[in-house]
């Protein structure tokens, strides 16, 4: 009686032990959830709008300067139109980024010189412009574009996409603590399981074989759960003490369960391109879709997901004829998108003013400022629903392909701008 007493006590102070170690490391899985919630909060809160809010705000800048060339080079106000609705927005985004960075200094010393840079824009290129144009001075407001608008435009969108890097840069040191809280969590969810499988191997061969069938079931399915099959539940089989280890278990895979699918929801949210991309995609979606006289379709299919520097533009011209455009800027996502979008607004400005598709080209690619190692192919076609007449250039783009009800496709190889 004295050695079973004394194997009973040692039975309950190893059980008793185990079960410390396992509440300690189920509170360090517990503390690791919330800071792994905590971190994705931060980074859902702050940084995921920040990093779409400084998109936005680029994209309106360059609204801006392509609206201000636009109506320098026709005289015509109606190309200031995104530039009015731009002055309106830029203080409501600015204002907005003040809000999600009142709590990252580096980030707003940074917001601060994009503010800077844009004041100095105006101030010595904008301003200017429009009194000189108001003046009726085309001379010298093509003087001032020559003189100084490229380089403190570019000066301006440096700092922006200086923003735009900080953010990520935070955006991934908060993810690197997400990563950490959950490989935190794993590691101690995975101990707590060998400290009861432990216990379970002690007192199966301590008490044997009548024990032996429910801790093997049960072993197995934690065994499963370990190597990834999660929806194995636990079974509850056995004198009550298994049964309720058993109830333990199940609520610990419950839990293990629930945080791998938030985990899971974490990694696809960052993998995920987010709303800036959508932004600048919608903005390169064709002005028109239908025309009197014909039939436009057309898709565009980004590689693996990112946004895309290739896209294609149909609209109407004044004149009746409409305007199609198919042009692949080199690269993908956000600066390829915003490179696109800058050239497809200059092409639509140039067509607009009744020009002939190579003058548009040329005008455009004059006007397109500093574009660092970025290049872009196109090919812009007048078409006349009325006269079936067609007129092209191709600017370094693959050949288009001229499809007939009866006969072969033919290739519009010429003519062509270099």
């Amino acid at each position: 009686m004295g050695e079973t007493a004394g194997l009973r006590r040692g039975i309950r102070t190893l059980t008793l032990l185990a079960s410390l170690a396992i509440i300690m490391m189920l509170v360090l899985a517990v503390a690791s959830a919330l800071r792994s919630r905590n971190a994705a909060a931060e980074r859902s809160k702050h940084l995921d709008p920040a990093a779409t809010t400084t998109a936005m705000l680029l994209a309106e800048f360059v609204d801006q300067e392509s609206a201000l060339r636009g109506y320098i080079a026709t005289r015509d106000r109606g190309f200031l139109t995104p530039f009015d609705d731009s002055e309106r927005s830029v203080p409501v985004l600015t204002a907005r980024l003040d809000d999600l960075l009142a709590d990252l200094p580096d980030l707003r010393a940074q917001r601060a010189r994009v503010d800077a840079a844009y004041r100095t824009w105006r101030h010595d290129v904008v301003e200017p412009e429009l009194a000189a144009m108001a003046c009726g001075d085309v001379a010298e407001a093509a003087g001032i574009v020559r003189a100084s608008a490229r380089r403190d435009f570019d000066g301006l969108r440096r700092q922006a996409a200086r923003l735009a890097d900080q953010i990520d840069c935070e955006q991934v040191e908060a993810s690197g603590r997400v990563e950490s809280a959950s490989v935190l969590l794993l590691s101690s969810l995975a101990s707590a399981m060998f400290v009861i499988l432990g216990v379970l191997v002690t007192l199966m061969v301590v008490l044997r074989r009548w024990l032996l069938r429910p801790i093997g079931a049960l072993q197995r399915s934690v065994n499963a759960v370990a190597a990834g099959r999660y929806d194995t539940r636990i079974p509850s089989v056995g004198p009550a003490e298994i049964v309720a280890l058993a109830a333990d278990v199940e609520t610990m895979r419950a839990q293990l369960v629930r945080l791998v699918r938030q985990n899971e929801r974490s990694w696809e949210a960052l993998a995920q391109q987010g709303p800036a991309v959508i932004a600048l995609r919608d903005a390169l979606t064709p002005s028109l879709l239908r025309a009197r006289g014909l039939m436009l379709h057309g898709r565009v299919d980004p590689a693996q997901g990112e946004l895309a520097g290739d896209w294609y533009d149909a609209f109407e011209l004044p004149d009746g004829c409409v305007a199609v455009v198919v042009g692949d800027v080199s690269g993908h996502g956000a600066a390829a998108g915003v490179f696109a979008l800058r050239l497809k607004q200059l092409l639509d400005a140039a067509l607009s003013t009744r020009v002939g598709p190579a003058v548009a080209v040329e005008w455009a690619v004059e006007n397109l400022g500093e574009t660092e190692e970025m290049f872009a192919t196109a090919i812009i076609a007048v078409i006349d629903p009325r006269s079936g007449e067609l007129h092209y250039v191709n600017a370094g783009h693959p050949d288009a392909l001229l499809l007939r009800r009866a006969g072969p496709a033919r290739a519009m190889a010429a003519p062509a701008l270099a």
